[in-house]
């Protein structure tokens, strides 16, 4: 993984001092778009499920590129890792991830169910419902109670970036 960290660093990246990522590893940027270097399998699932979208949704962020250098993850290595070129995202400001907490805690159980939440103020309820759906079918543990989870664009979108595990 260190010598494909530093192919990009030769291309202008350079570390970002704060990662956070919830999938480990290193993280770099070059001011426009940040790339991952992670060793999280539930995570190349979520970016295959964000990548397989029909239409892309806002609420997911953009993904340039993911690849895994050495073919697939595998229970008996922990060699495999993937490389995702991504937007850049900012964290919630602690109050928004309050928010965001509380309303997911009072709307997962009736949007799981198929049903419609009374308010939508973060604009993620269709995501929210596709990704239980699809972590119901892969049978891959799905945590969106967590605001840590969400992340917001410079425009004011939130957007769910790293919800399985």
């Amino acid at each position: 993984m260190n010598s494909y960290i530093q192919q990009y660093i030769t291309n202008g990246y350079t570390p970002m001092h704060v990662n956070t990522s919830n999938i480990g590893g290193q993280m770099l940027t070059n001011g426009n778009n940040i790339v991952k270097f992670g060793q999280d399998s539930s995570y190349h699932v979520y970016v295959n499920f964000v990548q397989n979208q029909a239409t892309p949704l806002t609420c997911f962020p953009f993904i340039y590129n993911h690849t895994l250098p050495l073919g697939p993850f595998s229970f008996s290595s922990n060699q495999p890792y993937s490389v995702t070129e991504m937007e850049i995202l900012q964290p919630l400001k602690q109050s928004d991830m309050h928010a965001y907490e509380a309303w997911i805690k009072s709307n997962i159980a009736i949007i799981g169910n198929g049903g419609k939440a009374a308010t939508d103020p973060f604009r993620l309820e269709l995501g929210v419902q596709l990704l239980i759906k699809n972590a119901q079918f892969k049978k891959i543990g799905l945590d969106l109670l967590k605001g840590d989870n969400i992340m917001q664009r410079s425009s004011g979108e939130y957007v769910i970036t790293d919800p399985y595990h």
